[in-house]
């Protein structure tokens, strides 16, 4: 009983915070008319993050709309939240990397709940999810061995879902010397998982930057 107990209030608290998030968002943004698109999209492709942590990455996209440079993301699953960044990010160009195979590797770092090939899906179920998007590529592979395409690229914004320490952090050194002043970094699972949150925290140790956690699982660090 006190397992059932704690699992409803468990579930009232996030949907309050979700309903908290979304009315937040929709004031602030009523103008630009994206709530409903935003909730569309989460009906439509089921996303691995909450409801609240995708207005922040819909915020986030809106914000690094005046910075200069291109928008990635590492760890795209579905496409929930890479339809979110494209649909928002204007004419900037979106590059999305993930070995649309699941989870690739887990180390010593990361929680034992972890197992490889974990979010598996396919190039082409995402590419349908985001399909009539403009100005999107698609890397399938491993990052970064993927990446060198983009190695002359500048950033205004980058989301990483990755779940794990290695993953985390290789796209941590690929991206913070590419993010142009005031980009936005923006991760999923820094307060679930032990190996994204040791993996910011040992890179910025000797950063300027602060590591900012959010509300849900997200931080993020914008470029000074």
């Amino acid at each position: 009983m006190k397992k059932i107990k704690r699992f409803i209030l468990d579930m009232l608290i996030k949907l309050l915070r979700s309903k908290n998030a979304g009315i937040a968002f929709f004031r602030a943004h009523k103008e630009k008319k994206v709530f409903p698109i935003i909730l569309g999209i989460i009906r439509r492709i089921s996303p691995y993050t909450s409801d609240a942590e995708m207005f922040h990455i819909a915020s986030m996209v809106l914000a690094a709309g005046k910075i200069e440079g291109d928008m990635a993301e590492v760890g795209v699953a579905y496409g929930a939240t890479a339809k979110i960044i494209s649909t928002f990010k204007g004419n900037k160009e979106l590059h999305l990397f993930d070995t649309f195979d699941g989870v690739p590797f887990v180390s010593k770092e990361d929680d034992p709940s972890i197992k490889v090939g974990v979010c598996k899906t396919s190039l082409e179920f995402v590419q349908k999810n985001l399909e009539g998007e403009n100005n999107v590529k698609f890397y399938k592979g491993i990052f970064p061995a993927t990446a060198s395409s983009v190695s002359d690229r500048r950033f205004a914004f980058v989301h990483l879902d990755v779940d794990v320490y290695q993953s985390t952090k290789d796209a941590l050194e690929f991206f913070y010397p590419r993010l142009n002043r005031g980009g936005i970094l923006l991760s999923h699972d820094y307060s679930y998982y032990g190996g994204v949150k040791k993996a910011f925290d040992d890179f910025f140790a000797d950063k300027l930057e602060p590591v900012l956690a959010l509300c849900e699982s997200q931080c993020l660090i914008v470029k000074l």
